[in-house]
Parts: C-alpha cells; structure tokens; sequence
C-alpha cells in the first residue's frame, strides 16, 4: 500500500538516424506544392474574423440599459459562449460603449441609451 504502480506503455523505439533517414528521403521527393488558393483563402478568413457580431446592437443595449459591461453578462442573457462575448466586448470598447478592462470588475458604460440608438442608426454600433 501507498507505492506508486508504473504504467507500462508502448510503442515502436526509432532512433534519431532513422528519423533522420526518413526525412532525408522525403526531402528527395521533390518541393512542396503549395495551393496559393488556399493560403489566399486562410489569409482571408483570418481578416473576416474582424468583421462586427451580429449580435453587436443587441449586447450594446443589454449593456448600457444594465449599467455595467462584462463578458459574463452576454454569455448569461444571451446564451453565448465566452470567446465570442469577449470578441463582442472588444468590439463595444473599439467603439467607445464601454470603457476599459479594469481587470476583474466590470466595464464602465460611456454612453447611455438614447446616444446608442443614435449610433446603431447611423451603422457606427452595428
């Protein structure tokens, strides 16, 4: 009692020259081929990640009529996960609703309702 068992495990041993061996002959295969398509499209994708939430007005007003901002609060009211409310919270701060992260409090509301809606209107929050 109380000695630690060792796990067996297993597994096929190669040593460093023969990976080095497979590396080398992979080598003389040729070059790569790479689809610029695809990089095009990754690089793409990668921009459209900047794009606003479509749930960008909608968190605005459940912010500014709660009085605070946090990440928790969307992913509570409006059934979201964490990645996309804290996506959603940067994008309200980039656009001067709330204030700065101030580390585990809430975030300040800079605007109140009416000045949202006038924003919404005009696509600034939106």
């Amino acid at each position: 009692m109380g000695a630690a068992r060792p796990t067996r495990a297993q597994g096929a041993f190669i040593a460093d020259s023969e990976i080095q061996a497979l590396v080398a002959w992979w080598k003389t295969q040729g070059r790569p081929a790479y689809d610029q398509d695809l990089l095009r499209a990754e690089a793409g994708s990668a921009e459209a990640s900047g794009d606003e939430d479509a749930l960008l007005a909608d968190a605005a007003r459940l912010i500014v009529r709660a009085g605070y901002g946090s990440v928790s609060l969307l992913q509570r009211k409006m059934k979201i996960g964490y990645v996309r409310a804290a996506r959603i919270v940067d994008q309200l701060e980039e656009k001067g609703i709330v204030g700065p992260a101030q580390g585990s409090n809430p975030r300040d509301v800079l605007v109140g309702l009416e000045e949202l809606e006038r924003l919404i209107k005009t696509g600034s929050a939106s």
